[in-house]
């Protein structure tokens, strides 16, 4: 369980913490720990499967910026294989739009960098739905 407390610390939890966000009593994520008891198969499956998904959560890549009075949230998004897209939200007439790219895989850092990747960058305006039928998630 040695993968368990590694990302129990990478998500800065203690025992009772995890136990409470996951319905586990402290004395069986003590034991598990300690190696006084192991999980079945499909349980530690599933919580590795629930840490990874609260490890995502909480580094969610986002950030917004405004280029030319439109703001635009950014997003990486990632198929779980490996490849990752830029996706960005932005509101125009009362509606929101979203368009990506595969041509970056990071959010910029700046509003210089934001409006180079608005303005430069080769935009897909699709429905976003065709990146879902990818397998795309947002991190």
């Amino acid at each position: 369980m040695k993968e368990f407390v590694e990302k129990r610390h990478r998500l800065g939890l203690s025992q009772r913490e995890l136990g409470k966000r996951l319905g586990i009593p402290v004395r069986t994520i003590e034991d598990w720990e300690r190696g006084a008891r192991t999980p079945s198969k499909w349980v530690k499956s599933l919580l590795m499967e629930k840490l990874d998904q609260m490890i995502r959560e909480e580094s969610k890549m986002t950030c917004t910026f405004e280029v030319d009075g439109t703001s635009y949230e950014f997003e990486v998004w990632e198929n779980g294989q490996g490849a990752e897209v830029l996706v960005a939200f932005y509101e125009a007439n009362g509606e929101i739009f979203s368009i990506w790219t595969a041509d970056a895989d990071t959010l910029p850092t700046s509003p210089a960098e934001a409006e180079d990747f608005i303005l430069n960058l080769d935009w897909a305006a699709e429905d976003m739905s065709s990146l879902r039928r990818e397998g795309f998630r947002p991190l």
